[in-house]
């Protein structure tokens, strides 16, 4: 049975690939943590049920308000990787 979410070391290295920055809004993570108790997500840029694999290249670290805006606000009706092309700091930029 494949496992349901990243490796500890997928999202690891997420973190250290994006500068600890949202992929979506570039905040850092770590301010917004400290500052908000905003907390941050491994996201999958396609999801599983599309064929979206737990590997390192499927994986965007947002933060909770990144997150929720990828998911349309709770309807889950928005493809992720329609975003793709908003995920400006996803390498780190």
């Amino acid at each position: 049975m494949a496992r349901p979410h990243f490796s500890h070391s997928t999202i690891d290295a997420a973190y250290r690939r994006q500068r600890y920055r949202c992929a979506l809004c570039g905040e850092s993570l770590r301010k917004l943590w400290n500052w908000y108790a905003e907390r941050s997500f491994a996201h999958h840029i396609r999801r599983v049920a599309d064929g979206g694999v737990h590997t390192l290249d499927n994986c965007a670290i947002l933060c909770e308000t990144c997150h929720l805006q990828a998911h349309n606000w709770g309807n889950y009706r928005q493809p992720v990787e329609l975003l793709r092309s908003e995920f400006r700091y996803l390498k780190g930029n």
